[in-house]
């Protein structure tokens, strides 16, 4: 479950070892080892993963780079979808908000 509320500096992770993305038609199967879930993403959940898996992303760093991994544009996908993908991500635990200890 998601525990925000996030900011937009909040930076995104993923364990990207902990989970099997693999590909079935037009959708991904994500298997994640640590839960047992198996979850059907599509292309715009896996850019935000792959965006967020090759460094620690907050929400309007990651939106260029996911448009671009779509080869889309904000008018074909708003940022606030995006976001709303970033928090369905992190309710079933496919991403997380990078903890800091203070």
């Amino acid at each position: 479950m998601s525990a925000g509320p996030y900011s937009d500096d909040t930076v995104w992770i993923t364990d990207n070892q902990s989970m099997i993305l693999h590909a079935l038609d037009d959708v991904i199967v994500a298997f994640h080892k640590i839960s047992g879930d198996t979850h059907i993403l599509n292309f715009l959940s896996v850019a935000v993963i792959k965006t967020v898996a090759a460094g620690g992303e907050t929400f309007s760093s990651a939106t260029p780079k996911i448009l671009s991994e779509i080869q889309m544009t904000a008018d074909d996908c708003p940022e606030q979808l995006i976001v709303d993908t970033f928090l369905q991500l992190d309710e079933v635990g496919l991403i997380a908000p990078k903890r800091v200890v203070t």
